[in-house]
């Protein structure tokens, strides 16, 4: 048997299993699933994995699901040979469309759930106009938390971690303490134990933008240099010794994000934790605009050009002055 000259004679005249004779129809399917002869050439006929471009569509292996780390996943020594070549838009939309098809063999409880659905209003999660007009500044909240996973001490199948295409990432509950509410969001401050070790171990500087959480009457480990946030009397939510929250680090959410309530810190912690934050945020930044505007009127007022001084952290080229 030649191979070629019996492919040949099936391309130009059809299947002699009864196929459709391509040389009378150009256009004709060769009958071959995935093959059409279009003017005597050989091409790839559009399918539902493939439609999107000629570059065969991929079946995305299991490999996200095995241990990684978003390094690892950006890392191109670790893709395959067909993923390093075709990695652009439209290899990743086929294969979103080739993964939509499939399922796992064990499927997860929540396998197939939305946001809402893992949050149910019969469980007091609220979300919309509700969770809006429900909960005020000052107010500790329970909230889906979602970030990559950068320690590799968390392995997989730990109920905090989860697999995804670019690689592990922390998903819990975190509680924060709300900030401020905007139009459309709110902002809120997180609250951490790091693993119970709280931030003994941490340099002056990361302790300084901490503080303690605490009940009053209750034990608690002194955590940074301030006096604590205390909790209202009446708060049920049972607060952890080296309880911290990070005034610096700001978490924005949709009022589309369910919450949970979980009580209130006094009126008086709120004023102390809004302080600090405006303190170490936001004058730091109205500070580095004042010096800029500074420099940017001295540039305006020179006739000469001249090289402005840079701010510690920023590139010197960006200030540079240019003649006219």
């Amino acid at each position: 048997m030649n191979l070629n000259t019996d492919w040949n004679t099936w391309t130009q005249h059809g299947d002699p299993g009864g196929q459709p004779d391509t040389a009378k129809n150009p256009n004709a399917s060769s009958g071959r699933d995935g093959w059409v002869t279009i003017q005597g050439q050989v091409r790839s006929k559009a399918t539902r994995a493939n439609a999107v471009s000629n570059v065969p569509a991929m079946i995305p292996s299991s490999s996200f699901a095995q241990s990684g780390s978003v390094w690892n996943r950006r890392n191109p020594a670790s893709r395959g040979a067909c993923e390093g070549k075709y990695h652009q838009t439209s290899t990743l939309r086929q294969s979103t469309i080739a993964q939509s098809t499939l399922a796992p063999a064990i499927q997860p409880s929540y396998y197939g759930k939305s946001v809402w659905d893992q949050h149910p209003a019969n469980e007091n999660w609220f979300h919309g106009f509700a969770s809006k007009e429900r909960f005020e500044e000052g107010a500790i909240i329970l909230a889906p938390y979602l970030e990559p996973l950068y320690n590799q001490k968390i392995l997989p199948g730990d109920a905090d971690r989860a697999e995804t295409q670019i690689g592990a990432a922390c998903a819990k509950h975190r509680p924060f303490i709300l900030l401020s509410k905007s139009a459309e969001h709110f902002k809120a401050i997180p609250l951490y134990t790091y693993q119970g070790q709280g931030i003994g171990s941490k340099s002056p500087e990361v302790q300084a933008e901490h503080v303690s959480v605490a009940r009053s009457g209750y034990p608690y480990k002194q955590q940074g240099p301030y006096k604590p946030l205390y909790l209202e009397p009446n708060c049920p939510w049972q607060v952890k010794e080296t309880c911290v929250a990070h005034f610096t680090e700001v978490s924005t959410f949709s009022y589309s994000c369910p919450i949970k309530g979980l009580g209130y810190v006094k009126r008086e912690s709120y004023v102390q934790l809004a302080e600090l934050h405006l303190k170490n945020v936001h004058s730091s930044i109205s500070k580095k605009v004042s010096y800029m505007k500074e420099q940017l009127e001295a540039r305006q007022n020179s006739q000469a050009p001249m090289r402005l001084g840079a701010l510690a952290g920023m590139s010197v080229h960006r200030l540079t002055s240019v003649a006219a």
